[in-house]
């Protein structure tokens, strides 16, 4: 299924978006092919005083973790498994400077 914008949009200005198909035809069968965290570049391109993980599709899609629809930082992506409940979290680029003195890009 391939994602119609103006058919998401149409269905927006209508009140719904079914954000579950919207969501499977962004990712449902499709394999993780690189993991990490933004680099510091990106993050202060969107403006945020965080970084946050990312996961890179066979497709080429990025998939970025936000704190909220509005992109106003990086989230953390919570993990549960069998006796695992637990987050990636973000990294505040201040306390990364300031005491782990990585020159990350």
């Amino acid at each position: 299924m391939e994602i119609n914008k103006g058919e998401i949009m149409s269905n927006k200005t209508k009140g719904y978006t079914d954000w579950t198909e919207v969501a499977k035809t962004v990712m449902q069968g499709k394999k993780i092919v690189d993991v990490g965290y933004i680099s510091k570049d990106e993050a202060l391109n969107y403006m945020w005083n965080s970084r946050g993980i990312y996961f890179m599709l066979d497709d080429g899609t990025k998939c970025i973790v936000m704190r909220d629809d509005e992109g106003n930082d990086a989230g953390v992506l919570a993990y549960v498994n069998t006796g695992v409940d637990s987050v990636l979290p973000v990294i505040d680029m201040d306390y990364e400077d300031r005491y782990l003195n990585k020159k990350e890009k």
